[in-house]
């Protein structure tokens, strides 16, 4: 493969030689793809086929693979940023927000669950009498959502008439938002997370 390790290597994609002889590996693949006339500027093929210069998809991938790497704390930083080693440095100036915590982790496993996950059918819903719950049990609704780029989670108890909203900031997912209000979630997605014995979310 053509990006195999780039983590290590991509550095000398910054050589405008190097640009050249990956241009024109791009450039077969894109003749060799739309099949235009051999004198279509290889720039409007990778407009039209939707594929980016390879130099920075190399790039795309170096940073990907790094940013992996440094979350699960496998990222060994040298002392003198040279070389691949100069790939956090690149990230800080050219996408800072990827120096953030993140919520990824390595993953693990968790068989005993002090709680139960039932997610019922749509009959169920329809008809309360038929909802897996204890009568005289407490029903909390929970939801995440995004508004205007932010987001947030929330939280209303029915037997107290409490509500409560917690503010997640702009960079928190949808999935992140749903796992962090919870319980009686309308997210399939954050309901199994909570009930898969594989865990590779912090929050989770």
């Amino acid at each position: 493969m053509l990006v195999y390790a780039a983590v290590v290597w991509w550095p000398h994609v910054e050589l405008g030689t190097v640009r050249t002889m990956l241009e024109r590996v791009q450039r077969l693949a894109c003749l060799a793809i739309a099949g235009p006339i051999s004198t279509t500027p290889t720039a409007a093929m990778e407009r039209l086929l939707g594929l980016p210069p390879l130099d920075l998809y190399i790039k795309n991938v170096a940073m990907t693979s790094c940013h992996r790497l440094k979350t699960l704390g496998h990222w060994v930083q040298g002392s003198a940023p040279k070389g691949h080693m100069q790939t956090t440095t690149v990230m800080v100036q050219e996408a800072p927000t990827t120096m953030k915590k993140s919520d990824r982790m390595i993953s693990t496993y968790s068989f005993d669950h002090s709680f139960k996950v039932i997610i019922p059918k749509k009959e169920a819903w329809l008809n309360s009498k038929k909802l897996p719950l204890p009568s005289d049990s407490s029903v909390v609704y929970t939801d995440g959502s995004r508004s205007t780029g932010r987001k947030g989670a929330g939280v209303y108890i029915e037997s107290l008439g409490h509500t409560e909203s917690v503010p997640l900031g702009i960079h928190t997912s949808i999935f992140q938002a749903e796992v962090y209000a919870g319980i009686c979630s309308d997210s399939q997605a954050a309901v199994r997370a909570l009930s898969n014995p594989k865990i590779t979310s912090r929050l989770v």
